[in-house]
Parts: structure tokens; C-alpha cells; sequence
């Protein structure tokens, strides 16, 4: 395994394949990537988009204010079809300035390409390298933390395993790119952005079953590629209307009339 097959899919890996690798459908990456079908920015995704945007800016001392609304008016000329979610973004502009005005920048930054670092990891057995960008790489007492910026309705102390696959592809290239003897320390910094605004730093370390969860996940995902091979998973909490743009699309594709399903059972 490594090597692609008939067809090469390896498309799949580049960009932030860091963020695909968290696909909870191959499905969903089979329609967007494959098939090449478009998929509406949602407006959770851009809600995060901006208020890392502000994150960051408050951190330099900018006004984060005009910064997330330049970032805001940019997303919509690059997709105008974000037009219909309009009126919920100004709804919830006072609640993004709220949540980011209770972040903390209180820390120092490492002295070289904190912000949107660009990063790359090999793992044995697939190919080519994983691509993900660390929203804030922080200096702690000389060693490198990598930290990134999420924003919630509500605040929690919950990470989920999406959350720790994406810090644990972080650190490991940093661990690799810097050539260290340990693997560094994550954090999420967490940013409310619903009715009660808030923040707060989530501690992280990257443990042996982590790292373990990557090396399988990157196994399927290969075996998908080389396969061709993109199972939906209707399990997930994402599989409606309301989440995934592809499904409609996907029920159809998916639907085998009565006649010959149950022609199918003896």
C-alpha cells in the first residue's frame, strides 16, 4: 500500500489534507474531490473562519473589529451564494466581537512564521505527505506549543477526536520539521461566540493512542484512494439536509428500488 493504483486520486492528500483526514464520510470527500461536485461554504465554517481572522488580529494589537469584517466581505465575493446567510451574519456579528473581546493574547509567539504555519508529515504507507496549517505556533519558555482557535456556541472542555487527530498532525510535523526529542505540547484556545461570550485555553497532550488513531485513520484513508472505495456513513450526526450538501444527492445515488432489493433476499 502507498503506491496509487489505476487512477490517480492522490488529489485527496493535497491542501489541508489534515482537515480532510476528519471527514466523517468518505462519501461526502468522494463527491467534492472526486467527482468534483460544489459544496456551499457553510456559515459555521465561515463563523470560524473570522473569528480565528479576529483571534489573531488582537493578538498584533489591530482592531479586530474591521478586520473580521474585511475577512467577512471577502468570503462573500469569493462565493456571492453566501448572500442568503446575510441577515444571520449581522444576528451574530455582536456575539463574535463579544466571544473575541474575552481572548486572552497574553502569551508570546514563536520568533518565526507563527500564524498560519504551514506544515507537512509523512507517515509510512501512504502518500504524499499530510498538509495542514497551525493557526498559532507559541513560544513556551523556548519550546514550541502549537495551538489552535475554535469557536462554539458555548464554551466546554470537551475536545473531540477530530480535534486531537488534527493537534496530533501539528505536533508531529513540528516534532519532525525542528528535529526534537519530544513530541510538543497542544492547546485549544476556545472562543464562545453564542449568548454568553467567553474563552479559554484547553490544555493538550499528545498521547500513544493518538498517534496510534492517526496511523489507522491515514491506513483507511489510503485504502480508500488505492480502492476506490468512499463509503457514506449515515451513523453520523452530519448525515441531513441540514449539514451536508451532498445529501440528496447521495440517497438517490444510494437507492435501489423495492423490486430489486428485495429480489436480493432468499
Amino acid at each position: 500500500m502507498g503506491l496509487l493504483i489505476q487512477e490517480d486520486r492522490s488529489h485527496i492528500w493535497e491542501k489541508n489534507s489534515a482537515s480532510r483526514l476528519n471527514a466523517e464520510c468518505f462519501k461526502a470527500l468522494d463527491y467534492q474531490y472526486n467527482k468534483g461536485l460544489p459544496r456551499p461554504p457553510s456559515r459555521e465554517m465561515d463563523r470560524g473562519i473570522v473569528t480565528e481572522e479576529m483571534a489573531v488580529a488582537k493578538h498584533f494589537g489591530k482592531d479586530f473589529a474591521e478586520v473580521g469584517e474585511e475577512k467577512l466581505q471577502q468570503l462573500l465575493k469569493e462565493r456571492p451564494e453566501r448572500s442568503e446567510h446575510l441577515e444571520w451574519y449581522r444576528e451574530q456579528w455582536p456575539r463574535w466581537i463579544a466571544g473575541v473581546e474575552t481572548y486572552d493574547t497574553g502569551y508570546a509567539l514563536w520568533p518565526v512564521n507563527p500564524v498560519q504555519r504551514k506544515v507537512s508529515l509523512s507517515i509510512e504507507g501512504t502518500t504524499p505527505a499530510l498538509i495542514g496549517y497551525i493557526d498559532l505556533l507559541i513560544d513556551g519558555q523556548g519550546k514550541p506549543i502549537v495551538a489552535d482557535i475554535k469557536s462554539k456556541g458555548q464554551l466546554s472542555w470537551g475536545v473531540p477526536q477530530t480535534w486531537r487527530r488534527q493537534l496530533t498532525i501539528y505536533c508531529l510535523a513540528i516534532k519532525t520539521e525542528m528535529n526534537l526529542d519530544f513530541v510538543p505540547k497542544a492547546q485549544i484556545h476556545m472562543i464562545s461566540v453564542g449568548k454568553t461570550p467567553g474563552s479559554r485555553i484547553i490544555e493538550v497532550d499528545i498521547t500513544a493512542d493518538d498517534i496510534s488513531d492517526l496511523i489507522d485513520r491515514t491506513s483507511v484513508m489510503q485504502f480508500s484512494i488505492d480502492n476506490n472505495y468512499w463509503p457514506r456513513n449515515t451513523n453520523s450526526d452530519k448525515c441531513s439536509e441540514r449539514w451536508c450538501s451532498f445529501y440528496g444527492r447521495c440517497w438517490s445515488d444510494h437507492l435501489i428500488p423495492l423490486d430489486r432489493s428485495l429480489g436480493k433476499f432468499n
